[in-house]
């Protein structure tokens, strides 16, 4: 049977993405490139600014599995099919969540349950979850 290796998500600036998830998530950290990644990328053609792809490591201990971001010169087609849900820690990390650059989408409630529906600055939905 297979195993779940990564979750990947496309960007238009892959750079500018992992840096927002890097910043909202605890879990995770962003894996910084050294100087012969940086050589690499610039042999190459690609602007070290603007990388094609960029990975968020899981903090050792946390069993998460990498993210990566890559990008795509293709929008996005409408509502993502797949998203991630967070756990906010308080009731003050969603304004902190927004403060750099998640938006809201709206506020559902089912089954008594209430959470936020967000977009990161690239659009891509996911779900936020108050403490409790």
């Amino acid at each position: 049977m297979a195993g779940l290796r990564d979750v990947v998500f496309d960007a238009h600036h892959a750079l500018e993405l992992a840096r927002f998830w890097d910043a909202v998530l605890d879990s995770h950290t962003l894996l910084p490139f050294d100087d012969d990644d940086l050589a690499w990328l610039a042999e190459r053609g690609y602007d070290v600014d603007n990388p094609p792809s960029v990975a968020l490591d899981p903090i050792a201990g946390s069993g998460g599995l990498r993210i990566w971001f890559n990008n795509v010169p293709d929008p996005t087609p409408g509502k993502n099919r797949l998203h991630i849900d967070i756990n906010l820690r308080d009731d003050g990390e969603l304004q902190r969540v927004l403060d750099i650059g998640a938006t809201v989408v709206s506020r559902p409630e089912e089954h008594g349950e209430r959470w936020w529906i967000l977009a990161d600055p690239e659009g891509n939905q996911f779900c936020a979850f108050p403490p409790g």
